[in-house]
């Protein structure tokens, strides 16, 4: 339910910055993928069959992972085609995630967002 009101609020906060400023669909899209990539750790318990969420290894809801994954990528599109704007905007998907991040510090998830850097769970 987090995810979906996220992803309804970032709907509507980018309609309002649209008329500011332009935003492509490519990295609103982006920005709903980093929004919507932590459910793949609900999906991953459940094909796994682990009963408990909160073991500790959460991998879509990190910062750290994500954030490697993305630059990865970037570094990789840059190289690829050495330009500099398209491979930052590879890296929307953890603005997204910065405001799933905002969205669950006010629920009662323990959330590991640092996940294999720190062991700190703000709620």
């Amino acid at each position: 339910m987090n995810s979906l009101i996220c992803l309804l609020s970032a709907f509507h906060v980018l309609a309002l910055l649209q008329t500011r400023l332009f935003i492509s669909k490519v990295t609103k899209r982006l920005i709903y993928l980093g929004i919507l990539l932590p459910l793949g750790d609900y999906i991953l318990r459940f094909i796994l069959g682990e009963i408990w969420f909160y073991s500790g290894d959460l991998i879509f809801h990190s910062f750290v992972y994500q954030g490697l994954f993305w630059l990865i990528l970037a570094v990789l599109y840059w190289i690829y085609n050495h330009r500099i704007g398209p491979s930052i905007r590879i890296l929307s998907p953890l603005l997204g995630l910065s405001f799933y991040f905002l969205f669950s510090l006010f629920t009662t998830e323990s959330l590991n967002f640092f996940a294999p850097l720190f062991d700190i769970r703000i709620h």
